[in-house]
């Protein structure tokens, strides 16, 4: 585990490249959720019909809980972690 971490820590910025490479899918996973919230509103304040309304909120409703199952499994540890 020493010699890993040696080989990745950089001699000008330290561990900050490999932070940000490990950091960037939850935080593109947050914001796809609330651009999902905020593009979906208007449609469904927009929509005549209330069937259809209640169709676009189901599938809103689904991709936001395919998003938060995401974020779940990306803060588990890593397989390689756990040995």
């Amino acid at each position: 585990m020493t010699v890993y971490l040696r080989d990745i820590e950089s001699t000008e910025s330290g561990f900050e490249p490999v932070a940000a490479v490990f950091t960037v899918p939850k935080a593109l996973t947050l914001w796809s959720i609330l651009f999902l919230f905020t593009d979906v509103l208007p449609l469904l304040l927009t929509v005549p019909d209330l069937l259809n309304a209640a169709a676009l909120g189901v599938i809103a409703i689904m991709v936001a809980v395919a998003f938060v199952m995401m974020a779940v499994v990306l803060r588990q540890p890593s397989v390689d972690l756990m040995v």
